[in-house]
Parts: C-alpha cells; structure tokens; sequence
C-alpha cells in the first residue's frame, strides 16, 4: 500500500495556508505575475528538483523519477474571472476566509485550491522518502480563463508528459 495519511495530515495547515495564499493574490487573465511567484517560491521551499518559469508566465516543478518510468503531469491554471459586484460576495473575493472548513473567495473553486493540493502532491512524496519511476511535474499555466494559451505554450515548447491530470474541478 502507497498510504501518505500521516504525511498528509502533518502538510494540511501549510497546504491551507499556500491555497489561501493563492486566493489572496488577484490573478486575471494576463495578470497572473503576483501568483506565480508564490508558486515558484513554494515549489522551491518544498524541494522540487526543477522549478521554472517559460516566456508564457507558467510555472513549471519538477520531481525527477528514482528510475526511468513513466512521467505525470498534475496541470492547473493561476488565473480566475473577474469576482464582478462586490455585493454578491458573502466573503471579499480576496479574503481567503475558511468558514465550515470551506475555503472561500474567486478561484478557490476554480482552481486555485486544487492547484495548491496539486504542489503539495510532491511535497508528500519527498516528506515520505517516496520517488515515483518517472518524473511529475507540475504546471501552473496562464490564460487558461481566455483560450488556454498557457498550455498550448507547455505543448508547443515541449512540455510534456507520459499521462496528465488536470485539477479543474469547474
């Protein structure tokens, strides 16, 4: 069994605190600078073997395989719409509040949170001493609000992987 329970558990308050981090940060489309680099600093505190950023604002981590399996991409976006009135806002849109163990404001939904449970993925497997065969990356992508140019730029700079997961839960 592949059990990180116990890893998991001890990761939650930071996984929590970078996922209201990221909440925190307005990120239109185009205006996803604030965020990525709360990414990329994160990915490094945690320990990703590679951590940069392509000439298309993506943020690309990577986890090197113990072997030569196959490789996985976790993907997900940075940016989020526009939160509209602030009155239709129980919370700020920005506040990043939890209430009832639910994170609120714009992009926690889409996708902001699953991106930080995507980061500390590789987070739970360096903790636990844990190397997949093949690599894992993960790609925090720009302008997916507006045409998904972000990850056409991972594609067409070859970017790729064996299989991918894509957090958007919307």
């Amino acid at each position: 069994m592949f059990g990180l329970t116990t890893e998991a558990e001890r990761a939650r308050p930071r996984l929590v605190g970078f996922a209201q981090r990221l909440v925190q940060t307005p990120s239109l489309s185009g205006q996803e600078g604030d965020v990525a680099r709360l990414v990329e600093a994160e990915m490094r505190a945690i320990g990703f073997d590679d951590v940069w950023s392509d000439r298309a604002g993506n943020v690309i981590g990577r986890l090197k395989g113990a072997a030569s399996g196959r490789s996985v991409m976790l993907n997900g976006h940075m940016d989020h719409v526009d939160p509209g009135p602030l009155s239709a806002w129980e919370h700020p849109p920005y506040a990043g509040v939890i209430v009832d163990g639910r994170l609120h404001g714009r992009g926690a939904a889409d996708m902001k949170a699953s991106l930080a449970a995507q980061v500390y993925a590789v987070a739970l497997l360096r903790e636990s001493g844990r190397r997949p065969d093949g690599d894992v990356l993960v790609t925090a992508v720009v302008h997916e609000e507006t045409g998904g140019l972000g990850t056409q730029m991972l594609a067409a700079d070859g970017v790729t992987a064996d299989c991918a997961v894509v957090g958007e839960a919307s």
